[in-house]
């Protein structure tokens, strides 16, 4: 067992570096196909761009484009760079500079003097070592840095939590705030070190975080984050209509247009110092122009609007009370030698150790708001170990520090009812505004009153799961015939098609539900965090062999809890119920009178 920081700041590198090294594999047969295929990877791939050689050693050259670049890739990242006419020549380099119009690659192989630099290049992402880079710097420079030295010691539990602060009666800004979510401000302002927020589905963890942000802004200068952009912005939004100034900082195209006034670069662009930015600019388009323009000219003025764009933005910063941003965006040079009081970082619990103290090292103290019982941290290379967040640790070591939200107001109080024995021990109240919500308008023999219904296709032919050719995933045609049929039944009751979300456990299975019906249509991985008036589950496993496959009890309570009025199952429990906690929803759906045996698909959808 470690108990020293140094040894776990080692086997946490080493477990970075094994998710590096994963992805490296993965990504390498993953671009051969697509650059066979002359295929791009979305924001990852650079098209149709020249280069020219400004550096022999090391072999540096420098990728232009007359228009600005949207790529995702950035500076220390790992890069193929191949010819568009002839994809079998394929070279691995390391940005070095990356600018709105270009970027600076470094090679160590000389087969680029041999076959010399394209005149159509293709740039594509091959690792985020920036990313990579980041965390193992961060975690290297433990020691001087007290927020992440401390954290560490907390996550070894070498550290007691000090005695809480006391504060003076707070006037809440959000009036409806319930009891649990208060306690959970209160006690989190109270925290010297860190604190947690536990929030199940429909708890409202966001409504806390934003009463918790203000709160923490009367007195100090507030860092938020999240693991993903919408978690961000959805919080941006909230925030907004306030008087706070807020900054959100990110790539612009990966951030909410409805925040865009809220942005680093719009606030850029409006500051009264970007009018001499932008005459320069004018100055340097006239003077690129002439043909014999003055080279050192040009360069003077791009090395003055670089400085007038670092005092821009630091400026901006400076007066910000509240900077949000995704976590591993926490370290842009941006917020390079900012501090920050408090760092709030939503999404705890699915992100990793690693990842999340990036933003921790910003800040004096962490509130870190999660739902440990729901998916963890997306690893590539399914590595347990890196999957284990630092909010499921604080919770299992310090109890005392967390507070659970306890009124759910997201769905009927039918559908809350096995999750919440399940998974958070009957903790969970209905808000008595959601208990009986319901969809009213009903169809068929396989939809009941009941929002909870679950069609078992035991009885039925063709009820096996099947695969494609060189494929790993799985699907199953009669469910996904089934599924796409109610959904359709739906929509022709008017329902809007906004409200209607179809999940599967498997990928094949939802592009094939794709094609059949026009609703959102996603794994239960991409489901987290989203919310629907009906949800159509297929599980999709129907075989002989009783083998359920990867399905896990965190994936089965994000699955149940993204319906608000209606969740309809469609699968086989002769397959399932050797599953432990699907057999276990089974006996619950039997009970609860809500299973339905369908026996005949030419009569399921007449009416009763």
């Amino acid at each position: 067992m470690i108990s020293l920081p140094e040894e776990y700041k080692n086997k946490l590198i080493n477990l970075i570096m094994h998710e590096r090294n994963f992805e490296e594999k993965e990504m390498q047969k993953k671009l051969i196909e697509l650059l066979q295929n002359h295929e791009s990877n979305g924001e990852n791939t650079i098209r149709n761009i020249s280069g020219r050689r400004i550096h022999k050693f090391p072999i540096t050259v420098k990728f232009k484009k007359d228009e600005k670049i949207n790529t995702d890739i950035n500076e220390l990242d790992t890069v193929l760079v191949s010819d568009e006419n002839h994809p079998e020549k394929i070279l691995k380099g390391k940005v070095y500079e990356k600018r709105s119009n270009s970027i600076l690659v470094v090679f160590d192989n000389e087969k680029i003097l041999e076959w010399g630099i394209p005149d159509k290049a293709r740039i594509d992402l091959f690792v985020r070592d920036s990313e990579y880079m980041k965390m193992i710097e961060n975690l290297n420079l433990y020691k001087q840095n007290p927020n992440v030295f401390m954290a560490l010691q907390y996550a070894l539990n070498n550290l007691n939590p000090p005695n809480k602060k006391r504060i003076k009666y707070i006037n809440f800004y959000d009036k409806h705030l319930n009891k649990s979510q208060k306690r959970a401000v209160i006690r989190s302002l109270k925290s010297e070190d860190f604190f947690l927020i536990h929030g199940p589905f429909g708890t409202g963890k966001t409504t806390t975080l934003v009463e918790l942000i203000r709160q923490e802004a009367k007195n100090h200068k507030v860092l938020v984050t999240a693991d993903s952009n919408a978690a961000v912005d959805n919080i941006v939004e909230r925030l907004m209509p306030t008087k706070l100034n807020i900054t959100r900082i990110g790539n612009e195209h990966k951030i909410n247009y409805k925040v865009r006034k809220a942005t680093l670069n719009f606030k850029f662009k409006n500051h009264p110092k970007y009018k001499e930015i932008s005459k320069n600019l004018k100055k340097i388009k006239k003077l690129t122009n002439k043909p014999n323009y003055d080279k050192f000219l040009i360069n003077q003025l791009y090395a003055k609007n670089n400085l007038l764009k670092q005092e821009i933005e630091s400026e901006i910063i400076s007066e910000s009370e509240i900077v949000l941003t995704t976590n591993s965006s926490s370290t842009l040079d941006v917020l390079n030698n900012v501090s920050f009081g408090v760092a709030v970082i939503d999404e705890a619990s699915q992100t990793t150790i690693p990842k999340v103290l990036l933003p921790i090292s910003k800040a004096d103290k962490f509130i870190l708001a999660g739902d440990h019982k729901q998916l963890p941290p997306t690893v590539k290379s399914k590595c347990v170990e890196l999957e284990e967040t630092l909010f499921k640790k604080l919770i299992n070591n310090f109890p005392s520090q967390k507070q659970f939200l306890n009124i759910q107001h997201r769905m009927n109080e039918t559908l809350m009812k096995f999750p919440n024995k399940k998974f958070y021990n009957n903790r969970l109240k209905c808000d008595k505004n959601y208990k009986n919500i319901k969809i009213d308008e009903r169809f068929g023999k396989c939809d009941i009153e009941s929002p909870l219904v679950f069609l078992d296709t035991k009885s039925l032919e063709n009820n096996k799961e099947k695969q494609y050719e060189n494929s790993t995933s799985t699907f199953n045609a009669l469910e996904a015939k089934i599924a796409s049929e109610i959904a359709d039944k739906y929509l022709k009751l008017t329902i809007d098609k906004e409200n209607v979300g179809i999940i599967s456990l498997y990928n094949d299975q939802v592009d094939l539900i794709k094609k059949m019906i026009d609703v959102e249509v996603n794994t239960v991985d991409g489901f987290q965090g989203k919310e629907k008036e009906i949800i159509i589950l297929s599980p999709v496993r129907s075989n002989d062999d009783n083998e359920t496959g990867f399905i896990n009890d965190q994936r089965i309570n994000v699955a149940l809890t993204r319906a608000k009025r209606k969740l309809i199952v469609i699968g086989n429990t002769e397959t399932l119920k050797h599953h432990p906690t699907f057999n276990e929803f089974i006996k619950h759906c039997q009970n609860e009178n809500c299973m339905i045996n369908l026996t005949n698909m030419e009569n399921i959808y007449e009416k009763n």
